[in-house]
């Protein structure tokens, strides 16, 4: 359908912004970045950006990642979800790690301010959870994930932030356990193979068996 919105309006920003998002969930990275990049030519957004960004980031490009995510943030610095995104390209980014504890510290600040609009958002607190994680706060981070999963008990995307709190604080049979709860609930395998927080369970068959059943 978003071909056919591109057919039908070839100067439509958002059909090639919403190919390319899907393209990215889909794992298809090098077909998103074209399209993507021919949205944010007709009309650059944070979200075009964040796609792009999410595109780098999962072929472990890590330093295009980030510059998509900065410039996508000048379109809009109050996204917090772009800043955590910003923390996670600048983790993984050669010699960008204080960098990622200023990015986190202010997707942290902007999410609590969106969860005193909403406080049972279930998403941006298992976002937020893994924030506090990443800044080494395992019990506010704990605590933020249990509140996430008690909300939003069947959201696969709560479920793999799950995983990532667990994994970063080296629980790897409670991350397995979250990643598979996630895939059953329809994340994309793609997903979990292209985070590289998880590479280094790429050879435990536990993993393995999880990616082939999905």
């Amino acid at each position: 359908m978003f071909k056919e919105v591109i057919n039908l309006a070839p100067d439509n920003f958002r059909g090639y912004s919403n190919l390319g998002g899907i393209y990215v969930l889909q794992g298809r990275y090098q077909e998103a970045i074209p399209i993507l990049e021919k949205s944010a030519s007709i009309r650059p957004s944070v979200q075009v950006y964040d796609n792009l960004g999410y595109a780098y980031f999962f072929m472990h490009k890590f330093d295009a990642a980030v510059h998509n995510f900065e410039e996508g943030l000048k379109f809009d610095r109050s996204s917090w979800l772009s800043w955590g995104n910003l923390g996670d390209a600048y983790y993984w980014a050669p010699g960008r790690r204080q960098q990622a504890k200023d990015a986190y510290r202010e997707a942290l600040r902007l999410s609590d301010e969106k969860l005193r609009v909403n406080a049972r958002d279930g998403q941006v607190l298992a976002y937020r959870a893994t924030y506090l994680a990443m800044l080494e706060r395992k019990k506010d981070a704990t605590d933020s994930m249990q509140r996430a999963l008690s909300i939003s008990a069947k959201d696969p995307d709560v479920k793999f932030r799950a995983a990532l709190m667990y994994n970063h604080f080296d629980d790897t049979d409670r991350t397995l356990q979250s990643l598979r709860d996630a895939l059953v609930s329809g994340l994309a395998a793609s997903t979990v193979r292209d985070t590289p927080d998880f590479d280094h369970l790429r050879d435990d068959s536990r993993l393995q068996v999880l990616l082939r059943g999905h």
